[in-house]
């Protein structure tokens, strides 16, 4: 069973938060394309979860200019090898700045699939809050 909760920010809209119960398996926009991917049918709203507490707390930290380390999440984000090493990527840029592609995509790709970085962005299930808020952040702040 998995479950959801959403988290609402007064510039990003409502956040929806997927666990297992024990860790985050995706957080997605609403409204964005590929909303809760391959899960949509399947969670059931439970709002009282721990992970959820933790969650919700990392978030308001993260918007208030006071992040905690990704690692501090318990994350069980599902993919393939590739889509790992890209989300990994996308856990790994600092709170507030701005990345472009170009740097990571060589780092990303595989002999087999030169180019599916953005594929693997866009399945939505984003394995961490800082991948979707920093790409959020970093849109906020280059406007």
């Amino acid at each position: 069973m998995l479950y959801s909760t959403v988290y609402s920010h007064a510039e990003l809209g409502d956040l929806t938060i997927a666990s297992d119960g024990e860790a985050i398996v995706g957080l997605w926009i609403e409204g964005q394309k590929y909303f809760a991917g391959k899960v949509a049918g399947n969670l059931e709203r439970q709002d009282d979860l721990p992970v959820f507490a933790q969650a919700h707390a990392w978030l308001d930290r993260y918007f208030a200019g006071d992040p905690l380390p990704v690692a501090t999440l318990p994350l069980k984000p599902e993919g393939t090898p590739f889509q790992q090493r890209v989300w990994k990527l996308l856990a790994d840029i600092p709170y507030g700045e701005l990345r472009t592609y170009s740097p990571r995509r060589s780092r990303a790709r595989t002999a087999a699939r030169p180019r599916r970085a953005p594929s693997a962005r866009r399945t939505g299930a984003t394995p961490s809050p800082s991948s979707c808020p920093a790409t959020a952040w970093s849109v906020r702040t280059a406007a």
